[in-house]
């Protein structure tokens, strides 16, 4: 079976592709892939991919510039904290307590705080350490 269709319009000039390459055109072009695992920090489609290239990370603002928290990414159960040393700590609601985790999500999105937070609060309450 071909699954291939072009098709050259004549008043353009374009080349239309149908069936199959679109689907795969699609997928490659808004990077589809399965969510990133939060105890391994993968993508369960891609378990070789790095922590530091998920698309759910988030730049931490630091407004001040005083703090070692460089990005987070959250979920719904977990935050990841990486720090300007790359180190990457996973709290989760187990190992850190919902109440935190909620609160450590706040501090990151405000973009304050978060790393004071850490120190006081969660400093060895993480899941895993990676780096």
């Amino acid at each position: 079976m071909r699954c291939i269709r072009r098709h050259v319009d004549s008043n353009s000039g374009f080349i239309a592709i149908g069936g199959c390459a679109l689907v795969f055109a699609l997928v490659v072009l808004t990077g589809c892939s399965a969510p990133a695992n939060p105890n391994t920090g993968f993508s369960q489609s891609s378990p070789s991919a790095s922590t530091t290239q998920q698309s759910g990370w988030q730049q931490y603002a630091d407004p001040n510039g005083d703090s070692s928290v460089d990005a987070y990414e959250t979920g719904p159960d977990y935050i990841r904290v990486r720090f300007t040393d790359g180190s990457v700590y996973l709290y989760t609601y187990s190992s850190a307590g919902k109440s935190n985790i909620e609160r450590m999500k706040e501090l990151a999105q405000a973009g304050n705080g978060l790393n004071s937070f850490i120190m006081n609060n969660v400093k060895y309450d993480y899941a895993s350490k990676q780096r």
